[in-house]
């Protein structure tokens, strides 16, 4: 929407920037949800302070684990195993980063909160494919799409 908002307002010209006209609002008002909830930098920034405490980053590896281990249909053993792949991939970089120094988490934070996410909601989808609420083909589109990360 924020794109769309700004087109219309280069549409208009400078008619688009006049108050007036209630087109500048409608602009205001797309960015509302991008900046309601913080820039997905200021999130990344919370998750790395709450990775501060190291058992963090251990109980998510565990829970994907854990919840990867339950799932038995044989078409998923594929997801599984990127998914496992994944949450080894988080662990690693983390470590990585954290023995490089704050400046090289903070770098990488924004890919690394966005991996963390795309992979938990792989495991939610493996396990809504297990459950039988979704067809398997979900999930596999979800980690051939390129912001999967998986």
């Amino acid at each position: 929407s924020i794109a769309v908002a700004s087109e219309v307002l280069e549409c208009f010209g400078g008619a688009g920037y006049i108050e007036d006209t209630g087109l500048p609002a409608l602009l205001r008002d797309s960015q509302v949800l991008s900046i309601w909830e913080g820039t997905t930098n200021v999130l990344s920034l919370d998750v790395l302070r709450v990775l501060e405490n190291p058992v963090v980053l251990k109980i998510f590896s565990a829970a994907v684990e854990s919840r990867m281990g339950k799932l038995h249909h044989p078409e998923l053993a594929g997801s599984r195993e990127k998914i496992l792949k994944a949450a080894r991939e988080i662990q690693e970089w983390y470590s990585v980063a954290a023995n490089a120094g704050h400046d090289a988490l903070e770098a990488g934070a924004r890919r690394f909160a966005c991996k963390v996410a795309r992979t938990y909601a792989a495991v939610l989808l493996a396990e809504a494919v297990q459950e039988g609420s979704i067809d398997i083909d979900v999930l596999q589109r979800w980690g051939r799409a390129p912001s999967a990360l998986l």
